[in-house]
């Protein structure tokens, strides 16, 4: 955890940062703190931001679009106590802290200091200096992001809509401090000023030395924009002393527990707006940036039908296309509520606090927030309580991709459910796994090229984070099958579990398994399930489940994880020294030869040194390709093309450009990081990705190494 509070920064695009979308002001968006939980301090609410919400509205409205709130500064001439709320008083573990709450002065103390300026600027004897000594600060209910100390000439960083705290730095006792913010939109030379509030403040510096004083405060109205603040000091001996300096405007993207209650609060109401207004009410009412959940989800999930490739997973567009998902989700999230940055959620908190209980413990699968791990058992394991009980999962079967009911999940997946549900077990075997942790997190940071960063991070971070928060059930074959006679294959069939949507979508994808296309609300999913018509599941045995699995590269999956070498191995069994890879024979069928390929074969393994006997190997092998041809129904969270039915999915995959903007930043990493994208497997179509079905092809996959280093410890363990 110590490793996860330092990670951080712009999502990639950093070398762009002076160059910025004018419009958005996020690319790149936001720069990200350290995890800090706050303390049980009680939060202070002026009532301020109903206020700020409604002229930023307006101003959207007045400048046609929903992402960039600037223009008329009249705007601002409300009431100065709505307008410039009180920082809220959080106390936030962590370095760095800058408090920063605001003081508010009586109006007539304002008056008199506003005066005693105006005699200032009359007098003609006033001296003006620079000084070296006089500073400010900014902060607001926030610790300083750490990641701020990566970024060049970043010295100020201020969030957009959010109360900003400017702090004096070496005034003197008694002085009186005149604040300055301007800024300058590109394209238009004029100079614009903020109302800064306890403008003309007296310094409340400690005795006659010089200290730091909290004085006043603005809002700035824009990300992507630089602020130009000047600090004058009025000295009670008649001098004047100046500073200057730029302040970036910026999200701030935070773990979402490190978010006041009231910021979290903000995020869940806005959440539930993309989930339930239909894309031409919610424009209408928030703009054209508003996206319903229903153009997330058909972009996320239809690439797979319209273009026989899906570019969001399984290739180098994983880590751009989802960060894309995310920019454009802000987006939509800023036009309902433009001081929200999306927050993200980092699973290895959880594992290292809660190990195996996380499903229990944490606040994250709580009725206040996302809702438990698994729905009601009586009523499909629908999730019919909490924030975002019955959330709808839409019909349309005009849609590039929908399931034989309509519904907009994957097409293999014939559920009929029409809300989002979730269930704690994969085809009856119950999960006791735990989410990503620090050793996931650890094998993405020690790769040192983006093609192997990309795919570490795909199958052992997001890779583990779906079945364990989706869950799959009526499945025709159940892993108590297999767990009933061999109990002790419980950890083994966890991990087995854990691909299993993956093995149900390869063989989807390479044409194997057909479904039906169209099924009546009526029909039951047992009449609407899909099949295998040219396997013949029930005279399948261990070299025929063998090369039907291997040659859909389901096996290669599997030892591919971050647990593979653990329970899986590639050798030459003792039992079958004849052995040829059903992959090699394809080849050397079709004219082809295999380079420097190791002569072995996929073995299943209790462990390191405890390999599956010939007989337990056939068990396993036949239950898994009968399995791969009859899928059960799968949860909106599990399918993974259609989880963004489920409202957890965005700060579930929010972590991703954190990690990968570590991995560009931090000095450990950064220099020895190659960040071209290459490799075969990103320039060639693999058979998982094609709609096409075909039996091998000549298809070469690269060899395992024959002495793989196994996990021998927990693959969660901190």
């Amino acid at each position: 955890h110590v490793l996860l509070l330092v990670l951080g920064g712009t999502p990639p695009g950093t070398e762009r940062a002076a160059v910025m979308d004018e419009h958005t002001g996020l690319i790149p968006s936001a720069s990200y703190g350290a995890v800090d939980a706050p303390s049980e301090a009680t939060d202070v609410h002026c009532g301020g931001d109903e206020a700020r919400i409604a002229m930023a509205q307006s101003e959207r409205e007045k400048e046609g679009h929903a992402a960039d709130y600037g223009g008329d500064d009249d705007r601002w001439k409300v009431e100065g106590r709505r307008a410039a709320c009180v920082s809220r008083s959080m106390g936030l573990a962590g370095v760095m802290v800058i408090m920063g709450a605001v003081g508010y002065m009586k109006p007539d103390l304002v008056s008199q200091a506003h005066d005693a300026l105006d005699n200032m600027r009359e007098a003609s004897t006033v001296e003006v200096v620079e000084s070296s000594s006089l500073s400010f600060e900014c902060s607001n209910e926030y610790p300083v992001p750490g990641s701020l100390q990566f970024y060049e000439n970043w010295t100020h960083v201020v969030e957009p809509w959010r109360n900003t705290s400017l702090t004096a730095v070496g005034a003197l006792h008694g002085s009186i401090l005149e604040w300055e913010v301007t800024y300058t939109r590109e394209g238009d030379d004029s100079v614009k000023t903020l109302p800064v509030y306890s403008n003309g403040a007296e310094s409340t510096a400690g005795s006659s030395d010089q200290g730091t004083t909290h004085q006043s405060s603005f809002v700035a109205p824009h990300a992507g924009q630089w602020y130009d603040i000047t600090l004058t000091e009025h000295m009670a001996d008649g001098k004047v002393a100046v500073t200057t300096g730029r302040a970036l405007g910026k999200y701030v993207r935070r773990e979402i527990r490190s978010l006041t209650e009231e910021d979290r609060m903000r995020y869940f109401d806005a959440l539930t707006q993309i989930h339930s207004l239909g894309l031409e009410e919610g424009q209408a009412k928030y703009g054209t940036k508003f996206a319903n959940q229903e153009v997330f989800l058909a972009k996320h999930l239809a690439q797979d039908t319209l273009t026989q490739c899906n570019f969001f997973h399984g290739c180098a567009g994983f880590l751009t296309g989802h960060a894309g998902f995310q920019l454009q989700f802000e987006q939509s999230l800023q036009a309902i509520d433009p001081s929200i940055a999306a927050p993200y959620w980092d699973p290895s908190v959880d594992d290292t606090v809660y190990g195996k209980s996380w499903h229990e413990e944490s606040p994250m699968v709580t009725n206040e927030w996302f809702g438990p791990q698994q729905g009601n058992p009586d009523n499909n394991y629908i999730l019919d309580e909490g924030r975002f009980a019955y959330t709808v999962i839409p019909t349309d079967a005009t849609a590039a991709e929908h399931n034989a009911y309509g519904r907009l999940t994957q097409t293999y997946n014939n559920d009929p459910a029409q809300y989002v549900w979730r269930s704690a077990s994969v085809c009856g075997l119950p999960s006791e796994a735990r989410l990503p942790g620090c050793t996931a997190l650890k094998g993405m940071l020690e790769k040192d090229t983006l093609d192997d960063f990309r795919e570490k991070m795909e199958t052992d971070w997001h890779g583990t984070l779906h079945p364990s928060m989706g869950g799959a059930v009526d499945c025709p074959y159940s892993f108590t099958d297999l767990l009933t006679p061999h109990p002790e294959w419980s950890e083994l069939l966890e991990f087995v579990s854990m691909l299993t949507e993956v093995v149900w979508d390869v063989a989807h994808a390479t044409g194997d398994m057909v479904c039906p296309s169209v099924c009546s609300d009526e029909t039951p999913f047992e009449e609407c399930s899909c099949s295998c018509p040219s396997v013949d599941v029930e005279a399948l045995n261990r070299s025929t489940a063998y090369t039907f699995l291997d040659e859909m590269g389901v096996l290669d999956r599997y030892y591919g994880c971050q647990r593979g070498p653990r329970f899986m191995n590639y050798t030459e069994p003792d039992w079958d020294p004849d052995f040829v890879s059903p992959v090699s024979m394809a080849v050397s069928d079709q004219g082809g030869k295999e380079q420097d390929r190791i002569k072995g074969m996929y073995l299943f393994q209790l462990n390191e040194t405890h390999v599956l006997s010939e007989e337990d190997q056939e068990e396993l092998l036949v239950w898994l390709a009968r399995a791969a041809c009859h899928p059960g129904r799968v949860s909106p969270f599990m399918t993974p093309l259609a989880a963004t039915n489920d409202p957890l999915f965005w700060v579930a995959h929010a972590s991703f450009e954190r990690i990968w903007a570590a991995k560009r930043l931090l000095p450990d990493f950064k220099d020895s990081f190659d960040q071209v994208r290459g490799g075969v497997q990103f320039n060639t179509p693999t058979p998982t990705l094609s709609r096409q079905p075909s039996p091998i092809q000549g298809r070469v996959r690269q060899p395992p190494s024959p002495t793989p280093n196994p996990v021998t410890t927990s693959p969660s363990s901190p």
